[in-house]
């Protein structure tokens, strides 16, 4: 975060990172479950048609 989007805060990084983690622990303890998509090896485009993909689904179901 800092490096890719200058952030220098680091109260802001941490409070990021915690919610990150956060978020990782307990998607599918939710209801409704919370669906993730892990963008660390995907191009900007192929997030874009998963993220599409799954909103077509949310819709249709």
């Amino acid at each position: 975060m800092q490096i890719g989007r200058g952030v220098t805060d680091d109260n802001w990084v941490k409070s990021s990172t915690d919610f990150n983690r956060w978020l990782k622990e307990n998607a599918s303890k939710t209801t409704p479950n919370i669906t993730l998509l892990d963008t660390s090896i995907l191009t900007p485009k192929q997030a874009a048609v998963i993220a599409d993909k799954w909103i077509h689904e949310k819709i249709i179901n």
